[in-house]
């Protein structure tokens, strides 16, 4: 059977089974009766009350399906999201009135959630001896301070009198990072199990991409100008992005080197025609560090590289770049959003005026900030009114707005534990499910990290859990050790 075959045999078996040769038995002996049930459901949802009902219903279904395969419905919830990002986005996220989706978005969240979480604390599938031992690592430990800040923060803004629906929303965004971060220490119990998820949600998420790229350019050949839209969708596709390039360095077959090559240009033609600069520049932050950490272990190749190929591209650039911008057709309009003067961009000049305000407001109240629920207004340049807003549109002043220095602390602490054990014993891994898996998920939080930048990536309901997830996926990789080679005879085996 040829790998292909197989990946698509293998996409809904359960985790455990793979490497297992044992018939299926029990719930995925009735998978096919149960998604055949399931998909009547969702279909009598839409029929009858719209796709409001369709995402709760999805939501309650995956909620549902964790208390069977909780690692099914881990990946499944970030399905969901891409599901909400294709079909259920009518507005896009910005200004001072959240869209009316967020509403039945954030019920289907916490719906998944709760599910995830619940099932999780009473699976068999959990070994916790593993997940104590891990529980007493220093990335776990940081993450335990940073809930109990995130706790008191809440408490304080309530004190304030920020309005309560706000400090309730809020808290349930931050909230959801430990709580994802947990689900992956305790559901990832070795590498496999990872490899298997990554599997799943880039195909998820380059699927949703597909939507993206072909409705943005069919509008933008159609009009004869580039036209673009905002969704979450982007920071998803930076993320796989990342994880494809490590596939394409990484792993052998070329099976695998087609796969993580279309993924890769599906995400980065996504970001590319959704105008996302953050996105991008995060994407290329973080490959940048990945291929030089996979480069840096032939220094000599390492060094060949640098000498030849840095002068050409130094002295290529620039006639690169005035050329495609000097083109009047749609690759111009596109690389005059990407190739521009900071201090003329009118986002950027919104981003430092709001950032001003908040370290005014933070400097007032240094320990906890103004708290969870807290506003801040500012005049956007070249506006004439004033924008009230609850957020930030810069992860670290979103940080201190809502935690203050305290939770800066413990999250830069988080920060560097993460890291610390991200590269601890990477250069000696050996394992390709292991080292690919751990550079994936390095490489993801190196992005997210540089994305911080542009918004509260951590910290917002929408993206959160999936980056929880992947943080979790950090600690699970750095105890694995070797353990992966086992599995990886079991599944060739299969």
């Amino acid at each position: 059977m040829t790998t292909a075959m197989k990946s698509a045999a293998d996409f809904w078996r359960p985790v455990s089974a793979i490497g297992s040769a044992a018939p299926p038995a029990g719930f995925a002996l009735l998978r096919p009766v149960y998604c055949v049930a399931g998909g009547l459901v969702a279909g009598v949802a839409l029929r009858y009350g719209g796709l409001e009902a369709l995402t709760i219903t999805l939501a309650v279904l995956i909620g549902l399906l964790a208390f069977f395969e909780p690692h099914s419905a881990l990946w499944l919830a970030t399905a969901f999201m891409i599901f909400l990002f294709v079909f259920f986005q009518t507005t896009a996220p910005l200004g001072e009135d959240l869209p009316a989706e967020f509403f039945y978005w954030g019920i289907g969240v916490a719906l998944i959630t709760a599910g995830l979480v619940i099932a999780t604390l009473f699976s068999p599938r959990v070994d916790w001896r593993i997940v104590r031992r891990r529980v007493r690592t220093a990335p776990c430990l940081a993450m335990i301070a940073l809930s109990l800040v995130m706790a008191a923060s809440t408490v304080y803004g309530l004190g304030q009198g920020n309005r309560s629906f706000i400090v309730w929303r809020q808290l349930f965004g931050c909230v959801l990072l430990p709580t994802y971060f947990f689900l992956g220490v305790a559901l990832f119990r070795a590498p496999l199990d990872v490899d298997r998820w990554l599997r799943r949600v880039t195909w998820v998420i380059a699927l949703g991409s597909v939507w993206y790229v072909e409705r943005l350019s069919l509008i933008s050949l159609s009009r004869g100008a580039y036209y673009r839209e905002q969704s979450p969708l982007v920071a998803y596709g930076g993320a796989i992005a990342v994880v494809a390039w490590v596939e394409l360095i990484e792993r052998r077959g070329i099976s695998l080197w087609l796969q993580s090559l279309s993924q890769l240009v599906l995400c980065i033609l996504a970001i590319l025609l959704m105008g996302n600069r953050a996105a991008f520049g995060s994407f290329l932050a973080a490959v940048a560090v990945i291929t030089a950490m996979i480069v840096w272990r032939r220094r000599g190749l390492a060094l060949v590289l640098a000498v030849c190929l840095l002068p050409i591209g130094v002295g290529v650039a620039p006639y690169f770049f005035d050329s495609v911008l000097a083109s009047r057709g749609l690759v111009g309009q596109i690389a005059a959003r990407f190739i521009f003067v900071l201090s003329d961009d009118q986002s950027y000049q919104g981003r430092v005026a709001q950032t001003a305000v908040v370290m005014n407001m933070v400097d007032r109240q240094p320990v906890l900030g103004a708290g969870m629920g807290s506003e801040n207004s500012f005049v956007m340049p070249g506006e004439q009114h004033r924008l009230k807003v609850a957020s930030v549109d810069n992860g670290w002043g979103f940080l201190l707005l809502k935690m203050g220095y305290l939770g800066l602390a413990v999250f830069l602490a988080l920060v560097a534990a993460l890291l610390q054990i991200g590269v601890s014993g990477l250069a000696n891994t050996r394992n390709a499910i292991l080292r690919a898996g751990r550079l994936s998920a390095l490489g993801v939080f190196i992005y997210a990290l540089v994305s911080f930048v542009g918004g509260p990536i951590f910290f917002h309901f929408s993206v959160a859990p999936f980056f929880g997830a992947f943080l979790g996926a950090i600690v699970a990789l750095n105890g694995a050790g070797e353990v992966a080679a086992p599995a990886v005879v079991g599944e060739a085996a299969a």
